[in-house]
């Protein structure tokens, strides 16, 4: 004797369309910018509130730079570098 496997279709596929699987496919695929410009929107935005907020807790600092010429007149070297805590104004 031969087995004889017999399956019963899933949901899935028994609701299957091909045609409405198509053209679901292809309204899809039009609106995918705007989904991108939506979701860069949404970037930007959300970077802007995260640099507002952590610039709110930045304390300003003035930097005082000390620069020499070499000898020969050659380049300009950086010395020394001072910050300077308090308001800036």
């Amino acid at each position: 004797m031969i087995p004889v496997e017999v399956r019963q279709l899933s949901t899935r596929r028994l609701l299957f369309q091909q045609q409405q699987n198509e053209e679901n496919t292809r309204v899809k695929l039009e609106t995918i910018e705007e989904v991108h410009e939506m979701e860069k929107i949404s970037e930007e935005a959300t970077k802007l509130r995260v640099a507002r907020r952590y610039n709110t807790n930045v304390q300003p600092r003035r930097l005082q730079e000390d620069w020499v010429r070499d000898a020969g007149e050659g380049p300009m070297v950086l010395m020394s570098l001072r910050v300077e805590f308090g308001p800036m104004g």
